[in-house]
């Protein structure tokens, strides 16, 4: 989708909106993402844009990982580019808010304080 001229973005086509729900449901997975198969035989095209939106999926997976470990994991990425983005986007608190997130879980128990690595998904 484009943003029209008022600057809002039109509804969005059904593969587009398959794309942002698994952009967002994928972002916390270790390993790459694919596109399920597509069990009614579908043609190329259609196995072409499953796999356009596997790259976007992977591409927005691994900026997250990028920023979520300040450029340690980067993915291929040449260093200069993530350091570049993060100098351009305001970390805005969110490393300490991951760091003490465990501890406002379950202040009492170190193994409760773990229990936020359930965010991740291999």
């Amino acid at each position: 989708a484009e943003l029209t001229e008022g600057g809002t973005i039109p509804k969005l086509d059904a593969a587009e909106l398959e794309t942002a729900d698994q952009a967002i449901l994928q972002h916390h997975k270790w390993t790459s993402w694919s596109a399920p198969e597509a069990n009614d035989g579908g043609d190329s095209q259609q196995q072409q844009e499953q796999q356009v939106n596997a790259n976007l999926v992977n591409a927005i997976r691994m900026a997250d990982w990028a920023d979520f470990s300040v450029g340690i994991l980067r993915s291929g990425l040449p260093a200069s580019y993530v350091e570049k983005a993060l100098a351009m986007v305001p970390e805005a608190g969110f490393h300490m808010t991951l760091a003490g997130m465990g501890a406002r879980l379950s202040p009492q128990s170190f193994v409760g304080q773990l229990a936020v690595m359930n965010i991740f998904k291999w």
